[in-house]
């Protein structure tokens, strides 16, 4: 019998007549030498294998192992004027990496509360339910927010070497300084409200518009455009007029690929 339960096979005795038995214990009749006295007992498997968690929580667990690393990635991304690693190779590793961290950081809560329940943890919905809030959204928006602004100031070039800090010194032989594009670092730049933005395109073609509220650069990670709130004439040598173009609602550049150059006039004629 014992072969069979190693051979994938869970011998079980045959089934007894538990109301004869009982009363057989109730007249308390003589047993002779040597007589077998059944007792009534759940059939057990010596190779029974535990129970397994439930696909729910189960699928749970996976998305908490992969969900709180996109998040964070995606804030990361936005927060700093770079573009991003464009292989999916790249941006798998740093989701994981992103998990990582954030499921150290979250085990402050996960080890005290979810650990001791986690055998039955779908009958605890409001620990659960704080644990994937906590994971997925309240611990990775911050942490890669935060990130990335510091990887940016750190990977900024300093324009007076002179006056840089000697920790800023060490970070830079360490972690060598990344410049953004030409494109966002003028437009991360402080341009005065009321200039005048001149842009020229591949063909000699010029268009120009007014940078205030509204108007809009996109840098990276995003693709590069441009949205100035009102069209402003231009003469003819590409010089900014005195005055809006009347009936215009403004000037759109959907992409850099096809302007040449662009000029910042602080201040109209």
């Amino acid at each position: 019998m014992r072969g069979l339960a190693h051979e994938g096979y869970c011998w079980q005795p045959p089934r007894v007549n538990i109301n004869a038995i009982m009363l057989a214990e109730t007249t308390h009749e003589p047993q002779s030498p040597g007589t077998l006295v059944l007792r009534s007992a759940e059939p057990r498997c010596e190779d029974e294998t535990p129970h397994m968690p439930t696909d729910l929580t189960g699928l749970i667990v996976a998305l908490l192992a992969i969900a709180p690393g996109y998040v964070a990635t995606v804030f990361w991304a936005r927060a700093r004027t770079r573009r991003t690693p464009g292989s999916d190779f790249d941006r798998v590793l740093q989701s994981l990496t992103f998990s990582l961290i954030i499921q150290v950081i979250a085990a402050l809560y996960t080890i005290p509360v979810i650990t001791p329940v986690r055998a039955h943890l779908l009958d605890h919905t409001l620990r659960l339910a704080l644990w994937v809030a906590l994971s997925v959204f309240v611990i990775p928006i911050p942490l890669g927010v935060v990130l990335g602004k510091i990887e940016d100031r750190l990977q900024t070039p300093v324009t007076n070497p002179g006056s840089m800090a000697r920790w800023r010194k060490l970070v830079n032989v360490a972690w060598p300084p990344a410049p953004p594009s030409v494109w966002d670092w003028y437009f991360t730049e402080e341009i005065p409200p009321g200039s005048i933005v001149v842009v020229e395109f591949g063909d000699g073609s010029r268009i120009a518009g007014s940078w205030e509220d509204g108007s809009f650069a996109a840098t990276s990670p995003e693709p590069h455009g441009l949205i100035l709130a009102r069209q402003w004439g231009l003469d003819d040598q590409g010089n900014p007029t005195d005055a809006a173009v009347e009936g215009s609602a403004g000037v759109i550049v959907p992409n850099e690929s096809t302007i040449k150059s662009i000029r910042v006039v602080l201040s109209t004629p």
